[in-house]
Order: structure tokens, then C-alpha cells, then sequence
């Protein structure tokens, strides 16, 4: 992935889950900041590593340059023909959309760190993970995902369909970010060392949907202290990934840069 670049993942295959992606900003050192919580009383724009936000997944960049076609694959007919369309007022990104440059796109994704964004707190319909990918990246915040929800209920308005897009809406901010993994160990967390005053972070995950505890290690006797995210410099070279098993043993994997 490119620095600077709005990326997205898919979610696992499940019939309650079609069409649903987390997305978030890339910031090419190995972290991603996106919006994210438990519930939408602790969902906020957070910086994690890319394997929390990967998931054991893998992501891509969102498509700017063929969104209609994207659209229509991802979404079906009807959301392509709603961006062909783009009736105003609308939600919808104008024809002429101009992605900002990465730094800007940096720039923007850092001022709403610790923030819920553009409300007081996430809404699935007006203010998710999506809007705020879409408005750092080019100024228009606009959410396909609810674009597709909204065109599926106008043509299936059955109370079944309802409940399928509420569910999938209320369980979109649980994507991330926490990696559990199959194989019996979970990632936990990233060390990462910053190269201007050469002190090291960590990025610790002790439960579910819990954002990221950071520390630093300041001093040369190995002690870290915590710290809020927003302390966190940019950028950081990652240089370890850790997993936890369920006898609490430690697995470390070293991160070639």
C-alpha cells in the first residue's frame, strides 16, 4: 500500500455480512488510522497497526478511479446507477471528485485522532468508518455500504431485509480492531522504534474491540510508561509483532523493514 492512501478490507463471508469493509487511512509505516470501537460509546478514530487492521486479511486501496464499476460489483446495479445518477443534495461523491494529495490526506486523518469525527459519536448511517476514510481522502464524506443499505431497502422493504441491514450496520464498527487468529495465537501487539529520538512504543491489545494500550520506553533501563495515542510520532518503524496462546505464552515475529 501507498502512504497516504485510503484502503479498506472486506469482512468474512457470511450472509449477514455481504458488502460489509472496514476502512481506514494508511499511513505507510506500518500503521493505519481508522474509525473503530466496541459500541458506538467507544468508537473512535484510532491509529493501529496494519495487522489489527488487516484481521488476517488483506487490504486494498479503495478504487477511486473506477468507483462506478467497483460499485456495481461490490453493491449490485442499483448503487452503480444511483452514482450515475448522483441526484442532489446528495450523500453522494460529485462526478469531478479529486483525490487530495497523501500528505493531506495524512494531515486530515491525524486531526480527528481521539475524536468521534464529524458527531458525538459513530452512526452507522451518517458517520462511519467509511465517511471518514472517504472525507480524508478527498473532502466528500460518503459511504457506499449505506448507499447499498439504502437502495436494498427501498427495493426489498420486507421486515427480514430490515433487520439484516440494521444487524450488519451495528456490527460494522466491531471489525476492528483485534486479530484473533486460527491457528491458536492471537496477535496482541507492535513494538516500533522512532528513528529521530530512537525511543520505542508499544501497541498492546488486552481484550476484543479494546483500542490499543500505547506506552514508550524513554530511558535505558527498559522501563515504559503509557501514553495517549496521540503522543505516538509519525512515523515509527515497526520491528516486532507479538501473539499470545491460550497458556499465555509469548510468540514474537520480527518485522523485516
Amino acid at each position: 500500500m501507498a502512504k497516504g492512501q485510503h484502503i479498506f478490507v472486506k469482512s468474512p463471508n457470511g450472509w449477514m455480512t455481504v458488502g460489509m469493509m472496514h476502512h481506514g487511512i494508511d499511513l505507510g509505516d506500518g500503521t493505519v488510522i481508522h474509525f473503530s470501537g466496541a459500541d458506538k460509546s467507544t468508537a473512535r478514530v484510532i491509529r493501529t497497526s496494519i495487522k489489527a487492521f488487516e484481521w488476517y486479511r488483506v487490504s486494498q486501496p479503495f478504487p477511486y478511479e473506477r468507483l462506478i464499476e467497483f460499485a456495481s460489483y461490490e453493491f449490485g446495479s442499483d448503487v452503480e446507477k444511483a452514482l450515475r445518477n448522483r441526484p442532489q443534495p446528495s450523500p453522494l461523491p460529485p462526478k469531478d471528485i479529486k483525490l487530495r494529495s497523501s500528505k493531506e490526506i495524512i494531515n486530515e486523518a491525524f486531526k480527528y485522532l481521539e475524536t468521534t469525527f464529524r458527531e458525538n459519536k459513530y452512526n452507522a448511517a451518517r458517520n462511519n468508518c467509511e465517511h471518514f476514510a472517504t472525507y480524508c481522502a478527498t473532502g466528500h464524506p460518503f459511504s457506499l455500504q449505506v448507499l447499498k443499505d439504502y437502495e436494498y431497502s427501498e427495493r426489498k422493504s420486507s421486515l427480514g431485509g430490515i433487520i439484516a441491514i440494521i444487524v450488519t450496520e451495528f456490527q460494522r464498527y466491531k471489525l476492528n480492531p483485534y486479530a484473533k487468529s486460527k491457528d491458536g495465537w492471537d496477535y496482541v501487539g507492535t513494538s516500533y522504534r522512532d528513528k529521530k529520538s530512537g525511543y520505542l512504543y508499544h501497541e498492546e491489545y488486552s481484550e476484543p474491540y479494546a483500542p490499543a494500550a500505547w506506552s514508550v520506553c524513554r530511558s535505558t533501563n527498559g522501563s515504559f510508561e503509557k501514553i495517549n495515542q496521540t503522543e505516538v510520532p509519525y512515523p515509527v518503524t515497526p520491528l516486532v509483532h507479538y501473539y499470545r496462546d491460550k497458556n499465555n505464552q509469548v510468540r514474537e515475529e520480527k518485522i523485516s523493514n
